[in-house]
């Protein structure tokens, strides 16, 4: 008897342990709220090489944002240029293409956004140095957090 009552208050003790390391485990991997959201940008921007002379690019790309509310860009800017615009460009009833600056907060709504020729870009005025290789865009997010987003040389 005595013997059986021991292995019952193991199996008991055990069991109680087990369901408290699962616990445990989950609500300290557990994510809440916002914090699920960190890194939910991806960014695969890229720009032409530009022609001698010219200091304006247009930087195109593909943002996923993948988490489950927009995001919307405060401000950002670029060692590579003097300023960024965000433009559209668009028929106009003439046919004419023609651009115009879209003014920030840039809303990045859920799922993918695609900045290409002939649509949404980002304009890069100025550009610092004669000949890059790539650039770098840092990102303020109206939550506070910055990001930093390479942008590729592609021709």
């Amino acid at each position: 008897m005595r013997v059986l009552l021991f292995q019952k208050i193991n199996i008991t003790n055990l069991t109680i342990l087990l369901l408290f390391q699962v616990n445990l485990f989950f609500s300290c991997t557990k994510e809440t709220g916002r914090e699920k959201e960190e890194g939910a940008i991806v960014a695969d921007l890229w720009m032409r090489p530009r022609p001698p002379g010219v200091r304006m690019v247009s930087i195109y790309g593909k943002i996923q944002n993948n988490g489950s509310y927009e995001r919307k860009i405060l401000s950002w800017q670029s060692s590579s240029f003097s300023s960024l615009e965000m433009h559209e460009s668009k028929l106009d009833e003439k046919g004419i293409m023609r651009m115009k600056e879209i003014p920030l907060p840039v809303v990045l709504p859920v799922g993918e956004s695609n900045w290409e020729p002939g649509s949404t870009h980002i304009m890069g005025i100025g550009a610092v140095s004669e000949k890059e290789e790539e650039a770098f865009l840092e990102v303020q997010w109206e939550d506070g957090k910055k990001s930093v987003w390479k942008v590729e040389i592609r021709k």
